[in-house]
């Protein structure tokens, strides 16, 4: 469930990211024709020679309120772009908490092999000596020859 949430979140940080960029992008185009703006008043201002002194002013009042919209935009744009880094800061971090989970459940499965392994390893309740201590006490001939076998090893390990 925590992955499915973490994959959602993840493909919304990278839709939100693409509309970030697409936003820079108009935003880029903007501040271009912004500067091709400014370029031809200040060659009309500049071939101008014979102008009166209220155009002057004008194109100059002109000049200076696009430079200053320009001045907006630059700092619109470094805004945008701080949080575009933001966001890949986040998306970065939310890719890594995606991969730390895998690990644990891939360390949660290899914990479960182990344990698997152990219990397949364990001795079961029932051990040969009970399999030929059952098959001994139905055949009484060879019950006698477990028992003196096993006599047998007891005087020779023993006394």
């Amino acid at each position: 469930m925590l992955l499915l949430l973490l994959l959602l979140l993840l493909r919304l940080l990278l839709l939100l990211l693409l509309l970030l960029l697409l936003r820079l992008l108009l935003l880029l185009l903007l501040l271009l024709l912004l500067l091709l703006l400014l370029l031809r008043l200040l060659l009309l201002l500049l071939l101008t020679t014979t102008t009166t002194i209220t155009t002057t002013t004008l194109l100059l009042l002109l000049l200076l309120l696009l430079l200053l919209l320009l001045l907006l935009l630059l700092l619109r744009l470094l805004l945008l772009l701080l949080l575009l880094l933001l966001l890949l800061l986040l998306l970065l971090l939310l890719l890594l908490l995606l991969r730390l989970l895998l690990l644990l459940l891939l360390l949660l499965l290899l914990l479960l092999l182990l344990l698997l392994l152990l219990l397949l390893l364990l001795p079961t309740t029932t051990t040969t000596y009970d399999y030929y201590y059952n098959y001994c006490f139905f055949n009484y001939y060879y019950y006698d020859y477990y028992y003196y076998y096993y006599y047998y090893f007891y005087y020779y390990y023993y006394y």
